[in-house]
């Protein structure tokens, strides 16, 4: 079970988000929508561990989630890449922090479907914006994470890669089943890809115009 129990988040201005609260099933894909400054990236970065959470919590699993207990996979739109290293160690860098094993079927898998094969030996300067999107959704992937947040992750790719990386989600999460919560902006994109999808208003969780599992 994926829950987050009125989890609040402050910034100094007094904005993010108050006593947030949505459960969903592990291995589920959680869509979440909202308008620019509802709150959907600050809940992104709380589940990430890269802001704190002032009261309440998330778990997955019946464990509290933190990035040294779970493996936790995150792809805003900023991407996140090193520019001194290539696109090849850029990928690899999440293996190598979690001590994994690279698994090999699936890094050709990824490498086929995004068409990232001739961008390795390059560097993140040289990459177009859609290259740097394709290049951190590949680093998240192989690391098969317990759970995989995409933030506008598809944003800086056209419809078509769009719709690739969708389907590549969908064939990963039957694969190895991870909990998926994704957000964006666009309605159709997250219609197509999510079990429920959950509406933030002003930091606060709108359950009118939230659709729960298996009522999308």
């Amino acid at each position: 079970m994926f829950l987050v129990d009125r989890l609040t988040v402050l910034y100094k201005n007094g904005a993010g988000l108050k006593d947030v609260s949505l459960c969903a099933e592990s291995g589920s894909c959680v869509g979440l929508m909202g308008v620019s400054g509802a709150g959907k990236s600050t809940l992104a970065k709380a589940l990430c561990g890269i802001l704190p959470i002032i009261s309440g919590s998330a778990t997955l699993d019946g464990a509290v989630l933190a990035p040294k207990t779970h493996t936790i996979g995150y792809v805003d739109q900023s991407c996140s890449l090193y520019p001194w290293l290539t696109v090849e160690k850029n990928i690899l860098l999440g293996i190598k922090v979690k001590r994994k094993n690279l698994d090999k079927n699936l890094w050709d898998s990824v490498e086929r479907v995004l068409g990232i094969k001739q961008l390795l030996r390059r560097y993140p300067g040289e990459l177009s914006g859609g290259e740097r999107q394709r290049t951190a959704l590949y680093r998240s992937f192989i690391l098969k994470p317990d759970l995989l947040v995409l933030d506008e992750a598809f944003s800086s790719l056209d419809e078509e890669a769009a719709r690739i990386a969708g389907n590549l989600l969908t064939e990963l999460r039957l694969l190895y089943k991870p909990t998926v919560l994704f957000i964006s902006h666009k309605t159709s994109e997250v219609m197509r890809v999510s079990d429920s999808v959950f509406v933030l208003e002003n930091g606060c969780l709108n359950r009118k115009n939230s659709l729960v599992a298996n009522n999308v």
